[in-house]
């Protein structure tokens, strides 16, 4: 079994949760700007720009075309009718992109998870698909809430020319990192790109449910599910790289974390039948629902959802979750602006 020597994170929704205010202060700007060179432009009409260029942004995401605040700006201004040499392109550029007057806060319990796996020897390294904001400004944002000096390596598509799940963005942060896939994990919040880069690339992949569930049911499940990033300093090395139990199938598991010592509890269940009392929480006595056969084949991502007990000692209910089924109208699927 290789030894698990490094970690990387997806960035918007995984390590930092973006907040909708820097959009009014970017359409803000923009207006100040504009007048300023003699072109005034109803906020209304700018507002529906933005978002068409957000749109033109999203498509290019999903093409792994390479669409940048460079060409949000260019975008805009054609859309306004303005020639570029009669307006400041680069204020305009610098505020498109801009997070001034938006709240940027790390997602929970990253912090003492990165703490806990850089100490454990563990190299640390980033794999973001950027929006609007350039990297120098994400890693601003990382400096300033005193975490970027927990990674060895990052690679953001703006600065790697691909968005995941293109093996290209994998492999450059492989090589940053000096280690191989199958000696890696990556955590992040997107099926289509987070959990199916990971999986192409040879990754354990871990998909990060706490602040943002992704929406789309289409896209493969990860090894592990989590809501909570200091279950993943909770989880043994060997225990993240090989998921020993995701090929079980009619079980329901106890994973119960005492430091320093793991224990593993296997239950048996017929489905659709609840389990012997254990002690166990309420999470982790309810019922299995029944699946037909084809369904109950598929191996299926663990959840770990904690429950705090006194002290320092975890107690973590793991059980196997249902495959998904489609939901009406789904939110569309977005990378951080």
């Amino acid at each position: 079994m290789a030894e698990l020597r490094a970690v990387t994170f997806d960035f918007w929704n995984t390590l930092v949760r973006p907040e909708q205010g820097a959009l009014a202060h970017r359409l803000a700007a923009w207006q100040r700007l504009l007048d300023e060179a003699g072109h005034a432009v109803e906020p209304e009409v700018l507002a529906g720009v933005f978002e068409a260029q957000w749109n033109a942004h999203q498509d290019a995401w999903h093409r792994n075309e390479q669409f940048t605040s460079v060409h949000g700006t260019v975008g805009a201004l054609q859309a306004l009718g303005i020639d570029p040499a009669e307006v400041p392109v680069d204020a305009l550029r610098a505020a498109f992109g801009g997070t001034e007057g938006g709240r940027y806060d790390l997602c929970p319990g990253v912090g003492d998870a990165l703490d806990a796996i850089h100490a454990a020897g563990v190299r640390l390294g980033i794999i973001c698909d950027v929006g609007f904001t350039p990297s120098p400004v994400l890693r601003a944002m990382l400096e300033r809430h005193g975490v970027l000096g927990y990674f060895d390596a990052w690679s953001f598509s703006d600065e790697v020319g691909w968005y995941k799940p293109a093996a290209q963005i994998f492999a450059h942060a492989m090589a940053s990192l000096g280690v191989h896939a199958h000696e890696s994990a990556h955590v992040g919040d997107l099926r289509r790109t987070d959990v199916a880069g990971a999986l192409a690339t040879g990754m354990t992949a871990v998909r990060y449910h706490g602040v943002h569930d992704d929406p789309d049911v289409t896209g493969p499940d990860a090894h592990h599910d989590l809501a909570d990033h200091r279950l993943l300093a909770a989880i043994p090395p060997d225990r993240l790289r090989r998921p020993h139990l995701r090929q079980i199938v009619g079980c329901r598991w106890r994973w119960t974390i005492r430091r320093p010592v793991t224990c593993w509890i296997g239950i048996p269940i017929q489905p659709g039948s609840a389990p012997a009392s254990t002690g166990a929480s309420p999470s982790a006595s309810a019922p299995v629902s029944t699946e037909s056969s084809r369904a109950s084949a598929v191996p299926r991502a663990r959840t770990l959802q904690p429950e705090w007990n006194a002290g320092s000692a975890w107690s973590i209910s793991n059980t196997t979750s249902a495959p998904r089924t489609s939901r009406s109208n789904p939110e569309p699927r977005r990378c951080g602006r």
